[in-house]
This record gives structure tokens, sequence and C-alpha cells, in this order.
């Protein structure tokens, strides 16, 4: 349809999406499955992947990743550091990144460093997209980071008090 297709032609060009919902949702199999997509369609040079669960993930959910090393820039991460702003500040701006974190609940807090904030908040400037997945978003991203979220994609949650927490964070 016609957001799918706004979403795949426009989400490269530096944007940030946000996914949450409850575990088996389908969070994590969308945003691979655009992963999966993007390296069919060689659309970034460098992938930055925190995984935390990638050297045990028992679905086999991202076994199509070991595929594509050796043909895209692939550095895979047991979480969200400081040392992930870094790569993607040291590269040239010219070259498209995307730095894909899986299960950001623990990695992201309100009180996040100035250093996280900044380069949240400058992501473009470094010609990076973003896709962060959470279960659930109480709390966890500061006023300045929830400013830039272009797309928010809300999966199963009948947990009332996460969908306040998504309304109040983002409506």
């Amino acid at each position: 349809g016609t957001l799918e297709k706004e979403f795949l032609e426009n989400f490269h060009k530096g944007r940030v999406a946000v996914s949450c919902g409850t575990k088996n949702s389908g969070k994590s199999y969308t945003a691979l499955h655009y992963l999966n997509w993007c390296f069919d369609n060689d659309v970034y040079d460098h992938y930055f992947l925190c995984l935390p669960t990638f050297e045990y993930e028992q679905s086999d959910s991202y076994s199509f990743i070991n595929d594509y090393k050796g043909k895209a820039k692939i550095v895979v991460f047991s979480g969200w550091y400081q040392m992930v702003i870094e790569r993607i500040k040291s590269l040239p701006e010219h070259q498209s990144k995307l730095c894909f974190v899986d299960d950001a609940t623990g990695g992201f807090r309100l009180n996040a460093t100035q250093t996280e904030l900044t380069f949240i908040a400058q992501i473009r400037h470094f010609n990076c997209s973003m896709w962060l997945i959470f279960h659930l978003l109480r709390n966890a991203l500061p006023t300045t980071f929830r400013c830039c979220v272009d797309y928010l994609f809300v999966y199963l949650n009948t947990n009332r008090k996460g969908l306040e927490s998504v309304y109040e964070e983002f409506v």
C-alpha cells in the first residue's frame, strides 16, 4: 500500500523508527523483514546491528544475516554501546548507515548521556537511519529522542498502561 511504499522510499534518508509491543507481536519480524529487503536491494553502505540475543536466538530469525556478511559491511553488537555511536560518526557522511537495535528496552533510558542525546538529535547529519524495538515504552525515551521519531509502529498491546504511555509520549 501507500504507507509501505512511502516508508521504503524514505526511511533510508536518515529517519528514525520505533516499534513497541508485547512479546511475539511481530515487532522484530517486521524489522528483520525490512533488514532482509535492505540487504537484497543494497540500501545501506553500513549496517550496525545491536542484537542482544544474536548468538542465542533459538528460532534462527537472524540466520539470514550470516548469508550477507562479506557482501555488506555488517557489524553485530550484543547491545547499544557508546562505541556504536563513535563507529557511525567516524564514517564518511556520504555513506549511508542503518543502526538497528532489537530489544532496546534496556539500552535506552531517560538519563541518556549528552553524547547519546546529541547523536540522536543529529542522526540525519550522519546519513544514518535508526530502528529501535521496545517491549514497553513507559518512560523509556528522552524527550529529545521522542521528537526525532518519524515512524511509530505499535503492535499487539493489551496493557492499558502501556498504551497510555505510548499516547503520553508520542501523541
